[in-house]
């Protein structure tokens, strides 16, 4: 049985991580997508400039779509189209496809050697 103690510890973690998920969400702005296959990086591109694009994968075309700040993919030839539901930094594993948005603009925070 939990205590009233064990549920306010509880809810205060709760908030704290709630509070951190959000501050993340929404300061978490990059300007440029990059999309690889295989590692190997295939195409670069603004994402503020809205376009549609077709990348060749490891097991057909994989269609993305960038467009009002956010990056997409409209279809995979993957089975489960996992891919196909998610926003912003992508991985398609079965087409071996990824995409990510990356702020160029960031000022470096600390350099080490």
């Amino acid at each position: 049985m939990l205590t009233l103690y064990d549920k306010l510890l509880i809810s205060i973690l709760l908030s704290i991580s709630l509070s951190f998920l959000i501050f993340i969400r929404f300061n978490s702005k990059g300007n440029t997508v990059y999309i690889t296959v295989d590692g190997n990086e295939v195409m670069k591109s603004d994402i503020n400039v809205d376009r549609k694009l077709s990348v060749k994968g490891a097991i057909g075309i994989t269609e993305i779509e960038i467009k009002n700040g956010r990056v997409r993919v409209n279809d995979s030839p993957c089975n489960n189209k996992t891919c196909v539901k998610s926003y912003q930094s992508i991985i398609c594993i079965p087409n071996h496809v990824a995409i990510e948005i990356v702020d160029n603009d960031k000022k470096l925070d600390a350099i080490t050697r």
